[in-house]
């Protein structure tokens, strides 16, 4: 049924008793992913802008950089439509939790990739895990809560992004280099 807030008197009370019957937004495994998207996202964003200067080292070119960073995206890219099958047969949870775990073991890899092609393979991985995380969570619970899911994962991004570049500067900061 349609909430039409213009008719007189307000909401019926058939429609608000509709909005009140509604599963809560806010539950422990909700409050945990949109947690977990934060810290997504800090990590994504303090990698970000070393990367380049970490590849460079290795002694790639502008364009070998550019292709590390780039294969996270294509492999992202390239796994969704896979996982958007498994997640329509269901284990929403199941994948989320790989994903979360693929990322996580991605990011810790690079610190042991001491070549290009080591460190292009992790990046690699890091997208499918990143595909699958993100993945899973935008899903949501599916029904009315969707919108409200997707807006309430939506508001993790920025803090994640900001707060993730104010540790990256403080962090160069106190090393001596420059912000």
């Amino acid at each position: 049924e349609q909430i039409d807030f213009n008719q007189p008197g307000g909401v019926s009370v058939q429609q608000e008793a509709n909005l009140v019957d509604q599963p809560k937004l806010w539950t422990r495994d909700f409050t945990l992913i949109c947690l977990a998207t934060f810290f997504i996202f800090c990590a994504f964003q303090i990698l970000m802008p070393v990367l380049p200067k970490y590849v460079q080292s290795l002694g790639a070119d502008e364009k070998i950089v550019g292709l590390v960073s780039g294969i996270f995206t294509i492999s992202a890219l390239l796994a969704r439509p896979f996982i958007g099958r498994e997640l329509d047969r269901g284990g929403r949870r199941k994948l989320y939790l790989l994903g979360l775990s693929i990322f996580f073991f991605a990011v810790l890899g690079y610190l042991w990739a001491p070549t290009i092609i080591i460190l292009m393979a992790f990046r690699l991985i890091h997208g499918v895990g990143w595909a699958g995380a993100s993945t899973a969570a935008a899903r949501g619970r599916g029904g009315r809560r969707r919108v409200l899911d997707l807006g309430a994962l939506g508001r993790r991004v920025p803090p994640g992004r900001g707060s993730a570049r104010w540790g990256g500067a403080v962090g160069r900061r106190r090393r001596g280099q420059p912000v």
